[in-house]
């Protein structure tokens, strides 16, 4: 039947000779609707084997349809799609095949296709005396006011091909309630090497402005188009909002000092020029656009590709488990070393490949490269993008998703993992609620926290306190303690403890006011005078007065700590005495004892049986305990069986054991 359709077509008979695939597409232009990104498929098939030769086919087919088919569209259809299909292989051949055609043929959609061909290749002018001669039509005489607009504005914009989102601002102009336009060819993005769905963009820049002015002082105005120039209005684009007036808009949020500004959208790989407006709105002060601003492919396009070369090398290390660290920490380092950065560290050593996923305070913070390795680190706000990419990795043999703290995102794709035989961790660190309430933790809903351990696999805590707390969100499922441990690489090999005659009491760690008592540890000092405090850390409060006998030494790390603790008499931990204190675990305490220190803090649960450590409930109480633990001799070999037992090897053992036993058999880690 399909035989009888085809011989039936009067062209079959009456044509010129063409070849099979020639005559397909021949007939695929006759049908309704047109599909003519099918017909460039298959012409582009037919010009890699024999271009020129097809070339002539093409000519001899569109005269044979604009001679039998007068009136019709039919030879519009196939010369529009040989023009496409031809410029792919071939842009210069494309682009004169397509003037000699073009002019006994004057297809708008030809037209529009070989103008942007011609503007693409440097060849501006004749694609404007191309749209000077076609008849008058409202879209193409659009495309030409674009082209004048773009060539003769006085802020035309060139951008290099090394640099093809370089705004080239040679000097500051001031901003007023009239747009200033910018016409921004997206060209070479990252993203489109791996066929993202998406693709992700930064505009970034500094704006002259009073750093008083409202974050609604300037805003940024977009308009899409396509490789056509045909405009594309979307229903949602991420980073930015849809007005009726303005069209798709952003107000540029200016940071508090700098005046900087960092937008991050989302665009469909559609999209290939932007026109952008800058503008002022609610400004009441001169607002003026500093030069280098850029419109460039994202971070992320960046994190996506190296992602991909992680896998590559995982596949290539033969590397059979994975741990995904949902982490809400800083990324992996020495200077920062918590419990998900322990934890990720021990598992490397052990062989098992690392997704770790970090908190950043600012998009535009700079990101960690990926050097190669089992361990792969993308700040929280790329990873959500990652979720279901991440999910389907295969290959593995065993795979564990540790979820480090309740992110809002967690209860809408946990269940998705453990579908997909991911083993399910929440594994609780601190007391989350607490936290919120000190504004540590704004983003902390107990909803999502119940519904995480409800759903989890297996839940652990730190502390007793915390197990008890998260029993009572889920009483039929057991927490199980894991308490923090040692890094036996935290104590260097030739560490040795320092002979001197100056007694002084160290603290190493995060100095935050929510929980670190300030004004008890000043009290301490003053009643304590004749002892020297050394404090090592970040976030300590600003322009607090410290007695002469306390003295900062800034954040170190494990090295320098090293060598500072070797003189050290005492190690302290000056915690406020609250819910949030009464859920920790601090891994300093371990390393403190390791260097060899008698330690002395305020009341912690957790802590009131290990080796070697006094506690406190008062001001009084410490510095008398202070005083005791100088005199105190340590009782090293207890001291050192507790330390083996209390190592992140072992935690990371026992978690790995998880991986590959039944969850019903579940024992404490780390002991009780």
């Amino acid at each position: 039947m399909l035989k009888k359709w085809f011989e039936s077509l009067p062209f079959v008979h009456h044509q010129p000779p063409l070849n099979m695939p020639l005559r397909k597409a021949v007939v695929m232009s006759l049908q309704r609707p047109v599909n003519l990104l099918e017909i460039q498929k298959l012409l582009l098939k037919q010009f890699q084997k024999d271009g020129d030769k097809v070339v002539d086919e093409i000519i001899l087919a569109i005269q044979y349809l604009r001679r039998v088919r007068i009136g019709r569209t039919d030879a519009a259809n196939l010369f529009t799609a040989s023009l496409r299909s031809l410029y792919e292989w071939n842009e210069n051949l494309a682009v004169e095949f397509g003037l000699e055609q073009i002019t006994s043929l004057p297809d708008k959609r030809a037209i529009i296709s070989l103008v942007t061909y011609l503007n693409r290749l440097g060849r501006t002018e004749e694609s404007l005396q191309l749209l000077s001669k076609v008849r008058k039509n409202s879209g193409l005489n659009k495309k030409k006011n674009s082209i004048i607009k773009s060539l003769y504005h006085k802020n035309k914009i060139t951008l290099p091909n090394e640099s093809p989102f370089l705004f080239e601002i040679t000097e500051e102009f001031e901003l007023s309630k009239e747009s200033k336009y910018f016409y921004c060819p997206l060209e070479k993005i990252a993203s489109n090497e791996f066929n993202q769905d998406k693709v992700q963009l930064e505009l970034t820049g500094e704006l002259a402005i009073d750093l008083e002015e409202s974050s609604s002082a300037v805003v940024a105005i977009f308009e899409f188009y396509d490789e056509l120039d045909q405009r594309v209005d979307f229903a949602r684009i991420n980073g930015l909002t849809l007005s009726k007036n303005v069209g798709w808009y952003s107000y540029l949020r200016q940071d508090s000092v700098s005046g900087q500004f960092n937008l991050a959208l989302d665009l469909d790989p559609i999209v290939k020029t932007i026109h952008l407006a800058f503008r002022t709105w609610h400004a009441k002060t001169p607002v003026s656009l500093k030069p280098n601003i850029e419109l460039k492919s994202s971070s992320i396009n960046e994190i996506w590709l190296e992602y991909e070369h992680f896998l590559n090398e995982i596949n290539f290390s033969n590397c059979k488990e994975i741990v995904f660290i949902f982490s809400g920490t800083t990324y992996v380092q020495d200077i920062k070393a918590n419990r998900p950065i322990r934890l990720a560290k021990e598992f490397l050593k052990k062989g098992v490949a690392v997704i770790f996923s970090y908190h950043r305070w600012k998009k535009n913070e700079p990101i960690p490269e990926y050097n190669g390795g089992l361990l792969f680190q993308t700040p929280v706000d790329v990873t959500i993008q990652m979720l279901n990419r991440i999910m389907d990795i295969k290959g593995m043999e065993r795979k564990m998703f540790m979820i480090s703290y309740p992110h809002p995102s967690i209860p809408k794709i946990m269940n998705r993992y453990k579908i997909n035989s991911w083993l399910c961790i929440y594994d609780a660190r601190d007391d989350w609620d607490e936290f919120e309430k000190v504004g540590q933790a704004k983003w902390y809903s107990v909803s999502n926290e119940k519904y995480i351990v409800s759903n989890s696999d297996l839940v652990t805590a730190v502390s007793t306190e915390l197990c008890q707390k998260l029993d009572f969100f889920e009483p039929r499922k057991p927490v199980i303690l894991s308490r923090n441990a040692l890094d036996e690489d935290f104590l260097s090999k030739d560490y040795k403890r320092t002979k001197t005659n100056e007694i002084v009491i160290g603290y190493f760690g995060h100095l935050t006011g929510s929980w670190f008592d300030w004004e008890s540890l000043i009290l301490i000092a003053e009643k304590c005078s004749k002892y020297r405090f050394e404090i090592i850390g970040h976030s300590g409060p600003v322009d607090l007065k410290l007695p002469t006998n306390i003295h900062m030494l800034g954040p170190k790390n494990s090295i320098e700590i090293n060598d500072i603790a070797s003189r050290w008499k005492v190690g302290i931990i000056p915690f406020k005495i609250n819910k949030l204190s009464a859920a920790v675990d601090p891994i300093k305490i371990y390393e403190y004892l390791a260097l060899g220190l008698p330690v002395v803090s305020f009341f912690m649960p957790q802590i009131k049986n290990y080796p070697n450590t006094r506690l406190a409930n008062s001001v009084d109480e410490f510095a008398n305990e202070l005083d005791l633990a100088l005199k105190e001799n340590t009782n090293n070999i207890e001291l050192d069986k507790w330390l083996k037992e209390n190592t992140w090897q072992d935690r990371v053992d026992q978690y790995r054991e998880f991986m590959t036993n039944d969850l019903s058999n579940n024992s404490f880690i780390g002991g009780a």
